[in-house]
């Protein structure tokens, strides 16, 4: 069953798209291509997580410098007519220009991918497990599959013997 809540769009320096329920799929059927490919993936998306990570810092600076240059602005330029400047006014007038918004914005989208990113690390960190686990359960049967066989010869030979 695909989930499409797993398909995402991620702005970064460029768009990504994503799709983690394909990418966290486990073919059972498959699994030493699924061994192989884990590592590369994993380093995919907590790459993709520590740019999220940067891109918010970033975002970060951009808002405490664009916050002083407003509140600057925001004093140098107080006239009378808009009342006493007090704190809460100022902070007001700085939250309420449409640079600040845009900017927080797209710094609230940020964290929010940096938050979805990190989710999709954990993920394939527990996918590193799930692999593991699954191989030995597969190397398990394998061995008891390969006992019996064994011992079914034996007794063929055994019994070929007796004849």
């Amino acid at each position: 069953m695909k989930r499409a809540e797993l398909e995402l769009t991620i702005k970064l320096d460029k768009l990504y798209h994503l799709d983690l329920d394909t990418d966290l799929d486990i073919k059972k059927t498959e699994i030493n291509d699924e061994m192989i490919k884990q590592p590369g993936q994993f380093a995919w998306y907590a790459t993709l997580n520590e740019l999220a990570k940067n891109k918010v810092q970033t975002l970060k600076s951009e808002l405490e410098l664009l916050e002083a240059t407003l509140d600057q602005k925001t004093r140098r330029d107080w006239d009378d007519s808009q009342g006493k400047m007090t704190e809460t006014s100022v902070s007001a007038k700085i939250k309420m220009s449409p640079e600040y918004k845009e900017l927080i914005s797209r710094y609230l989208e940020a964290q929010k991918s940096q938050g979805i990113l990190s989710v999709a690390r954990s993920a394939f960190e527990q996918r590193k497990d799930m692999l593991i686990s699954l191989a030995s359960n597969l190397r398990s049967e394998l061995d008891s599959d390969l006992k019996i066989n064994k011992e079914k010869v034996a007794n063929t030979i055994r019994k070929m013997r007796n004849n």
